[in-house]
């Protein structure tokens, strides 16, 4: 019995040993960086400073033919005794916020930037780094249907430590796994444009019993309803009538 209890506590020990190993560096802050159009703003996520936080934000309107640039991600880390933080990364998914969320399928990879001074989150020999991207130019109205979005977004930096026998592992920026979401919408701002400048006349014996519409195309690619303000048949001899078409995209 006397040899079991020490096989378990050294085996206690051991395993203490690693989680204290694994947990020697971090993600300390974390920032989504977007230019809604005005330049890059950071964007808090795991963070609590003068920024807009990104979680529950309306990032705004945006024309479907306008820009929306997801730019990256910052992430700021620490690292102490053997630990050592090898990538971070900026994952997100966009859906409609009256569908269920997909799979996660768009990453932004954080490069490193930075060697920072220490903030006291850790012993020994702690070193904090910045991994940052910040001109991923992903526009991500691009393709996107008229309506109201969700993009939710999370950081992750992998790491390695060789003390306690050694391993690896991933930290996450998630918001306790339930990550950040901020919306937008996408919207039709502008006018159909017709494809004909001008219509040409027409003249006709008697009267005028139909009238061949013109088209007209949506910046939008969406569906463009014509109609007109004429009554039919039109009649009179030697008079003109003047009609007015209407486009209309919804």
């Amino acid at each position: 019995m006397k040899n079991l209890r020490s096989l378990l506590l050294a085996l206690a020990c051991f395993c203490l040993g690693i989680f204290a190993s694994s947990a020697q560096s971090g993600i300390y802050e974390s920032y989504a960086i977007l230019d809604t159009g005005s330049g890059n703003t950071y964007f808090d996520l795991q963070a609590s400073t003068g920024n807009i936080d990104f979680d529950g934000a309306n990032l705004g309107n945006f024309s479907c033919d306008g820009s929306l640039l997801l730019n990256g991600a910052q992430n700021k880390i620490y690292k102490c005794d053997t630990d050592n933080i090898t990538n971070g990364f900026l994952i997100y998914r966009i859906y409609l916020t009256s569908d269920t969320p997909p799979a996660f399928t768009g990453s932004v990879s954080l490069p490193f930037l930075s060697n920072d001074a220490a903030t006291g989150q850790c012993t020994p020999g702690e070193t904090n780094q910045t991994w940052e991207e910040a001109s991923a130019n992903i526009n991500i109205i691009s393709g996107l249907a008229l309506g109201t979005y969700y993009l939710e977004v999370f950081t992750t930096a992998d790491f390695t430590y060789t003390s306690g026998g050694g391993g690896s592992g991933t930290h996450f920026a998630h918001n306790a796994t339930l990550n950040y979401k901020a919306t937008f919408s996408v919207v039709d701002t502008t006018a159909p444009t017709p494809d004909a400048a001008s219509l040409s006349d027409i003249t006709a014996e008697c009267e005028v019993t139909s009238l061949t519409a013109p088209t007209a195309t949506d910046n939008c690619g969406g569906t463009v309803t014509v109609s007109h303000d004429a009554t039919l048949p039109i009649s009179g001899e030697g008079t003109t009538t003047i009609v007015t078409w209407t486009y209309d995209d919804g």
